[in-house]
């Protein structure tokens, strides 16, 4: 798609080759007039055409492009972003990526756990009772392990599978969950890192290193 050329004029400013616009002395002029426009009223309007230097170099990280214009040319100015709103920059985007990296962490763990305060409850619930009775011998007597009562001959069909079944899962979630705590805490340890450095980019990295190997966790 070609770029529509502009143009300058005085007292009206920058105008689209085929836009209207209105004279500095309210004189009317129609979309497209800029195209084709009459030599001498043109020249009486002061009709240019706009010139826009190259822009420059620049680390967007630490340099503002400044544009500015006198005339008909347009050019840009190169400026230091001052240190602190750098510095303010660097810790919002560390914030904001150490956020990330907690909710995908949380998400890992949904993905081999129920969610919900209650159900969480109810399976650490489970685990202390089968520690209960384990301690106590394994007693035939499930009146005071109504969880282990419950289950038996749905999940399992005596209380010592029901129990070892129960410690195997919560074996293997602990082991997962250490995992995926491993991830999120190298993952922000980086992050901070970067961000200590002034490292914009290595935040990025970090953030999205820890986001690819969390997303593989998967039951």
């Amino acid at each position: 798609m070609s770029q529509v050329a502009e143009f300058y004029i005085p007292n009206v400013g920058n105008v689209a080759a085929d836009q209207g616009f209105t004279g500095p002395n309210g004189t009317q002029y129609g979309a497209g007039w800029l195209l084709n426009p009459p030599e001498v009223e043109a020249a009486a309007l002061g009709v240019l055409p706009l010139v826009r230097e190259e822009k420059p170099d620049h680390d967007s990280n630490t340099q503002y492009l400044r544009e500015q214009q006198v005339g008909a040319v347009i050019s840009y100015v190169v400026e230091d972003i001052p240190s602190e709103e750098i510095e303010a920059r660097l810790a919002g985007l560390a914030v904001a990526a150490a956020m990330q990296v907690d909710l995908a962490a949380e998400q890992a763990r949904m993905r081999f756990i129920t969610p919900g305060a209650g159900q969480a409850m109810v399976y650490q619930t489970k685990i202390e009772e089968a520690a209960r009775w384990i301690a106590a011998g394994s007693p035939p007597d499930l009146s005071a392990y109504p969880f282990i009562a419950a289950e038996v001959g749905l999940t399992a069909p005596s209380a010592a599978e029901l129990v070892a079944l129960w410690q195997t899962m919560e074996s293997g979630w602990r082991t997962v969950a250490a995992q995926i705590e491993a991830v999120r805490m190298t993952g922000k340890n980086a992050i901070n890192a970067a961000a200590a450095g002034g490292d914009p980019a290595a935040i990025t990295a970090a953030l999205n290193a820890a986001l690819v190997t969390l997303a593989a966790f998967a039951p």
